[in-house]
């Protein structure tokens, strides 16, 4: 009789430890999700800044938008390249909240410096421009100088939602969809998708002027359009890139 009673305290015993590890691992679950809704709800980027060469940033910051890590990297100091990495999706229609003309390019993600070197991990969110109709500097971004690197660590991440009207100072001209590229820029894809956006002019999602460079290593670009116009023999080029 005892024997058999100690076999059943041993079997509630180990019962009873299962069921305390299935506890333990269900909070621990819990609080780990709750951890990232928190983190998601308090910081829309953390943005990491290295040395040019190093692979440990020195310093990481978080931002509860994505308008001030984007500020904090073009303000990087030079020889310094900085990683911005998305918990937020962050559509846009004006970044200062107007249609300004004729200085548009306030209107996109501008970046003139050939000394910024700038990632943006899209991990698994969009950067969109909420637009109804084609306007100046319609595109998502506008790289007049630097370095671009777009990736996707998640997956599902987009650039889309650009309407660019293809016209500089009211003349038309080659402006792209998604990303513009201007005076010897590199945009470098490793992954995500560039998708859903359009020109009046050419390049749908990529333009590349002055001597820029586009490297894709992964990615993908699909559905976006360059209308063509006959108003002017240059329209209508490239729906992906030009």
């Amino acid at each position: 009789m005892a024997k058999i009673i100690g076999k059943k305290a041993i079997v509630i015993c180990m019962a009873l430890a299962v069921m305390l590890l299935s506890l333990i691992l269900v909070l621990q679950l819990v609080t780990h999700a709750h951890a990232e809704e928190v983190h998601a709800a308090e910081a829309a980027v953390d943005v990491m800044f290295y040395h040019k060469d190093a692979t440990t940033p020195h310093a990481f910051k978080t931002f509860s938008t994505f308008e001030e890590g984007w500020e904090a990297a073009l303000g990087a100091n030079k020889n310094e390249r900085t990683v911005i990495t998305m918990h937020a999706d962050f559509w846009f229609k004006f970044m200062n909240g107007i249609n300004r003309y004729p200085d548009a390019w306030n209107n996109t993600l501008y970046m003139d410096d050939k000394d910024l070197d700038i990632t943006i991990d899209l991990n698994g969110h969009t950067i969109g421009r909420a637009l109804t109709d084609f306007v100046w500097y319609g595109q998502v971004f506008y790289i007049n100088n630097g370095k671009l690197t777009i990736r996707d660590s998640k997956g599902g991440g987009r650039i889309t939602g650009g309407l660019d009207n293809g016209q500089y100072s009211g003349v038309p001209d080659e402006m792209a969809g998604a990303i513009h590229l201007q005076n010897d820029s590199v945009l470098v894809l490793e992954s995500g998708t560039i998708s859903g956006n359009e020109t009046k002019m050419s390049g749908g999602a990529v333009f590349l002027n002055d001597s820029s460079t586009f490297i894709m290593t992964g990615g993908e670009i699909s559905g976006n359009k360059a209308r063509q116009n006959m108003d002017d023999a240059r329209r209508g080029l490239g729906g992906g890139v030009a």
